[in-house]
């Protein structure tokens, strides 16, 4: 299966209060916007968050009241006449007529029914223990037999711990005690599980080659109980939704690991869904476009259609424009795969993170690594770690059995380490490390807060020659017998209280070293701070140098090495059949713009860029895609190494014949 690599996610959530939907609906007029656009598959609406049906159903009670045409099979024909797909969108989560029809189907937790509150606007979860997935599964049986879509999105795949009277009976029927937090969650889990299921059983029976996604706005390692129901992937990320540009480099480096095919969905809108009349500047567009590609992912982009039917001509012209250059790239988009060497381990297999939300330490481990152009993917204990040569595991990854031994075997074979803070620890709050090689000893909490860190040769390049400030607690370790010592920490004289401080934040350096801050053995190196979390939450520049050069200690010959500031994104992929890597550049700057959102606007060159890159071989030629225009380059030392004269935005580089 290869996905679309330009689409259109398509919302259509649509208010019963609202007259003439689809009045303004051309066939011809709206298929062939998305065509001029570039668009090869389009996801269009079934049934909405309103509960409303957008063709002629059995379900009559549900077709809303408004429409004015047999709407979904006539954008579904018109669409499939121009080579576009057409998969089709049905809600599960959401759906406010039943809701409001019938209330005891509502989620209800412990404390009450969940969502918007009966004098608010906003949407109100369904249990999926009631009735209500029966009428799902039906509308789906509709919709597949009726317009045999490519493909299903199944949206708001959550189901919260329910105390409703069909999950009360499901966990009494399985002796399991209601009024604890833990059951609720993990009964909760299965009644999800068991839904998917069913849903995917109808489109089954539509045939094997039908896709099938279920969207929960994020892709976590809580995706493994049911991944074997998902055809492939789609990243909901809009970055100025709520999302940050943060969240696609994370999930996508996770989610392409899971031997799924990756979409890459952000939006056109300004802000977020349901952002009428709004437009994303077309610099941040066009970079949201061609990131997904760069990192083996399909595009995605989100729309909503008005009520009458008709798009907005406004709104293709910018999607026009960014997908052409999509298209136009295609030939080395196409069946790429990542080139990496470092594994970062995913804090969120350890600890889940509700909603979209990302855990801080493996945020701020994939800033660190793509501001030093380093190439790698986001892994899981379950994850093969065969294929990388260096293993990250950020602040908080305690190792239980199975996981401390296969990092162990990591190790064993010729892998290298880098933990940093409370990661190797023993699982089940142990102050001990679980590998018998760790380069120390826990002693427990450092004694005084702040306390500082100076890094000594070979760890110091880049750093002040004096202690800087770790401005979160660290842990006091002690060197084990034949590790190396490559920092050291310092205390202050006192911690801030009412009874002694000094100046307006925290008191200085005082004395001699207290106890290591980072510390070698062999092919592990461990630095005792949260380094990872530190620069997300306060933006260090010394955090994420320390954890690089520590990183350039244990590889030092990584796959890219280039004279770009850190706000130049790099990523390598290959075409085995083409037998020739990508180097792709992307260069474009989020700024904060306005409250608690970046925005990207402007493009700003580079000029004179160096790079060099490790090869297996010498390459065939080098050249610029996708102009062709040949790139003077030298190879010595298993490098090809060439310097670009501009970057503007996004440049790819062609290196032939090296795989």
């Amino acid at each position: 299966m290869i996905l679309p690599m330009r689409q259109i996610h398509l919302d259509f959530h649509t208010s019963e209060k609202i007259a003439g939907i689809g009045a303004d609906f051309d066939a011809d007029r709206f298929a062939d916007t998305l065509k001029r656009a570039h668009v090869n598959s389009v996801t269009l609406f079934s049934r909405c968050h309103h509960g409303w049906i957008y063709h002629d159903t059995k379900f009559t009670e549900a077709r809303h009241p408004h429409l004015e045409c047999d709407l979904l099979p006539l954008q579904m024909e018109a669409c499939r006449a121009r080579g576009i797909q057409t998969p089709v969108y049905i809600t599960v989560g959401l759906d406010e007529r039943v809701a409001r029809e019938h209330p005891e189907w509502r989620e209800l937790h412990a404390d009450g029914l969940t969502g918007a509150g009966p004098l608010d606007a906003g949407w109100r979860p369904l249990c999926f223990s009631t009735p209500y997935l029966d009428f799902v599964l039906e509308q789906t049986r509709e919709a597949l037999e009726r317009y045999h879509p490519e493909g299903l999105f199944f949206d708001i795949m959550h189901q919260g711990p329910c105390c409703c009277a069909w999950c009360l009976a499901g966990m009494e029927a399985d002796g399991l005690d209601p009024t604890d937090p833990a059951t609720r969650a993990t009964f909760a889990a299965g009644v999800l599980r068991r839904a998917k299921e069913r849903l995917h059983g109808v489109v089954r029976e539509a045939g094997p080659d039908v896709r099938c996604f279920f969207n929960a706005g994020h892709i976590d390692p809580a995706i493994r109980d049911s991944l074997d129901l998902y055809s492939h992937l789609e990243i909901e990320s809009l970055p100025t939704g709520g999302w940050g540009y943060m969240h696609f480099p994370v999930t996508v480096r996770y989610a392409r690991g899971l031997n799924r095919e990756c979409l890459a969905m952000t939006g056109k809108f300004h802000a977020t869904w349901g952002h009428f009349s709004s437009f994303k500047n077309p610099i941040a567009l066009e970079y949201e476009a061609l990131v997904g590609p760069a990192n083996g992912a399909a595009v995605s982009i989100g729309d909503q259609l008005h009520p009458r039917g008709a798009l907005c001509e406004e709104t293709y012209d910018r999607i026009g424009r960014v997908y052409a250059m999509v298209e136009e790239r295609e030939p080395w988009y196409l069946d790429a795969e990542p080139v990496t060497e470092i594994a970062l381990f995913n804090t969120e297999a350890c600890e889940p993170i509700p909603g979209i939300g990302l855990e801080k330490a493996v945020t701020g481990a994939t800033r660190i690594l793509m501001e030093g152009h380093h190439q790698f993917d986001i892994v899981d204990g379950d994850m093969d770690w065969t294929p990388y040569s260096v293993l990250v595991l950020p602040d908080k990854v305690a190792l239980d059995g199975p996981l401390a031994a296969k990092v162990q075997a990591f190790v064993d074979a010729g892998g290298r380490v880098l933990a940093t803070h409370r990661s190797g620890e023993a699982a089940g709050g142990e102050a001990r490390f679980a590998l018998p090689e760790w380069p120390v000893d826990a002693i427990g909490a450092q004694p005084l807060h702040p306390d500082f860190i100076l890094a000594l040769e070979p760890l110091a390049r880049g750093l002040p020659g004096v202690p800087f400030v770790a401005y979160e607690p660290g842990l006091e370790v002690a060197a084990r017998p034949g590790s190396e010592v490559l920092a050291e920490a310092y205390s202050p004289y006192f911690e801030r209280t009412y009874a002694h401080f000094c100046s307006h934040a925290h008191s200085p350096v005082a004395g001699k070293a207290a106890y290591p801050s980072a510390v070698r053995k062999g092919g592990i190196i461990y630095l005792s701070h949260p380094h990872c979390s530190a620069y997300v939450t306060h933006g260090q520049t010394e955090d994420a140098q320390i954890v690089r050069n520590a990183l350039d200690l244990l590889l030092p010959s990584p796959l890219v090495r280039a004279g770009a500031p850190s706000t130049c994104h790099i990523t390598v992929t290959r075409q085995p059949e083409r037998g020739r890597w990508i180097v792709h550049l992307l260069h474009y700057i989020p700024e904060r713009r306005a409250e608690g959102r970046d925005l990207i606007q402007d493009v700003i060159p580079l000029h004179a860029v160096p790079l060099s890159v490790r090869t297996p071989v010498p390459p065939s030629a080098c050249t610029l895609a996708p102009s062709g225009e040949a790139v003077e380059f030298t190879w010595h030392g298993g490098r090809v190494e060439f310097t670009l004269s501009k970057i503007r935005g996004n440049q790819m580089v062609v290196l032939e014949g090296v795989c």
